[in-house]
């Protein structure tokens, strides 16, 4: 994947003979974005419509890559782009600020690996360079408008310099000014409650507003051009030298075989305690069940994650594409993989045992839904990667990753949080940690209510009224179906009033 490092520093325009398409896309998609997100980001408001629309217009102009620049996306970055914009609603569906936060991650990530791999000609990358790429293109797309500037804009400077110095001058100057203006007529506004009656009656405007709507737009517009130009462009990776050579069968063998006996006496310890039951684990350690299920669970994950990373390293450093990897090396990858797969079961069965005993919470969902993405990645060494198609591995890992992060937005974790808990203190008497559920989102409104019952009613109805009435409510652009769930559940049972 190596290039000829002058191929890479050579400036050029790249987009120069579609430039005011470019520019007039980035400006449009960016205005109508700023508007919507306006209450956002930077009146506090909730997220909603506006957000959505945020992310998911730049994704929308990479859709039509081919009708800006003439380029059509391919089809693993339109696949990317497709699935970036599968998780972009979510953001006006669910209010939790976590799952909130991991939509937008996930999203980033795809439409990064998505910008690279947009021109078909791109060259094929390995699982390292995944990691690299999500790092690395926003940093670039940031960087690219001032490229687009000074490579694709020259044939526009040059069509200028033809017209009247006077005219070139004014428009400099226009431009020069507005910024300045805007920013200390804003600061001269705020100092002087005269002159910003005076400046909104004149001009009918609110000038800090101006000020937010240009800078968005401009931020918005200068993204889709960097997104714009780092895709139509050629982005090959350096690539990393290997000085160090190739591990030796005997040392890859030494490392797995030592591991794979330590982990088969830890597993088999495992299944005498999995099996042995309640009685077993009282009778050796003295602890509840419990209790001991508690303890180890997130060290068990810590494994697991550190022996899928192992194993891509040793095969790295092992598989020499002159001569193909011993069976004994083959062999022992998989029972490695195989043992670190029940350590996974073990995992998920301790997490079950414990939300069983002290219910569930954000924590303990999100590792869930880790482990189950973790146990995926085993499953993908082992049928892929010792297998010697190492190539397949990004591709599934970034689907299962996809599957995950949906899975999350359909499950819905603050509101699952509140029907479980809630249901295993009504059906058990269990404790009911109500601070605890004070801290949920809007997501959990609906839940609460549907259980607000007997001697539990009216600390539900309390916490669903507070938890509703946090965020201020705005029109469309801050709309957001699970506040609009939220609202309609505490009418209901004010108007109601079980309690």
């Amino acid at each position: 994947m190596s290039v000829p490092q002058d191929d890479l520093l050579l400036p050029g325009p790249v987009l120069d003979e579609h430039r005011w398409r470019v520019v007039t896309v980035a400006l449009a998609v960016g205005a109508a974005s700023a508007w919507l997100a306006l209450p956002t980001i930077f009146d506090r408001g909730p997220a909603g419509v506006g957000l959505m629309v945020l992310f998911a217009a730049p994704l929308v102009v990479m859709l039509s890559g081919g009708k800006i620049f003439g380029t059509p996306p391919s089809r693993p970055a339109a696949l990317l782009f497709w699935g970036a914009l599968a998780l972009v609603p979510w953001l006006a569906l669910r209010a939790a600020p976590g799952l909130i936060a991991l939509d937008l991650a996930a999203a980033v990530a795809l439409a990064a690996v998505g910008l690279y791999r947009y021109r078909s000609d791109t060259p094929r990358v390995g699982v390292s360079d995944h990691l690299r790429i999500v790092f690395w293109a926003p940093f670039a797309v940031l960087v690219e408008p001032l490229r687009f500037v000074r490579d694709d804009i020259d044939g526009a400077g040059a069509t200028m310099r033809q017209r009247s110095s006077r005219y070139r001058a004014i428009a400099r100057g226009l431009v020069l000014a507005v910024v300045p203006v805007l920013v200390f007529g804003t600061l001269l506004a705020s100092a002087d409650a005269a002159f910003s009656e005076i400046v909104g009656s004149l001009f009918g405007l609110d000038v800090g507003g101006l000020i937010e709507f240009v800078g968005l737009l401009a931020a918005v517009a200068w993204v889709i051009v960097g997104m714009l130009r780092f895709s139509a462009g050629r982005r090959p990776l350096f690539e990393i030298p290997r000085d160090m050579g190739y591990l030796g069968a005997t040392e890859v063998v030494t490392v797995l075989g030592s591991l794979a006996a330590m982990f088969a006496l830890f597993v088999g310890i495992q299944f005498a305690y999995l099996f042995g039951g309640g009685d077993y684990i009282r009778r050796t350690t003295g602890l509840t069940t419990a209790e001991y299920y508690r303890q180890g669970f997130f060290q068990l994950v810590a494994v697991a994650a550190l022996v899928a990373l192992l194993v891509l390293v040793l095969d790295w450093w092992h598989r020499d594409p002159h001569r193909a990897p011993g069976k004994a090396v083959t062999v022992l990858f998989e029972f490695l993989i195989a043992l670190t797969a029940v350590m996974v079961m073990s995992a998920l069965v301790r997490l079950a045992v414990y939300m069983d005993s002290f219910g569930i919470s954000r924590l303990r969902v999100y590792t869930a839904a880790f482990v189950i993405w973790i146990a995926v990645i085993l499953i993908v060494l082992g049928v892929f990667v010792v297998r010697g198609r190492r190539d397949r591995f990004a591709p599934a890992a970034i689907v299962a990753a996809f599957a995950v992060v949906m899975g999350l937005n359909l499950l819905n974790p603050d509101a699952l949080i509140a029907r479980v808990n809630i249901d295993r203190h009504l059906e058990t008497g269990a404790e009911l940690d109500l601070d605890y559920l004070g801290t949920l989102s809007d997501d959990a409104v609906p839940a609460m209510v549907g259980r607000a019952d007997g001697p539990l009613c009216p600390d539900l109805k309390t916490l669903a009224i507070e938890i509703a009435g946090e965020d201020d409510r705005g029109g469309l652009r801050t709309y957001n179906r699970a506040h609009h769930r939220a609202d309609a559940a505490v009418a209901r049972i004010r108007l109601a009033d079980p309690c």
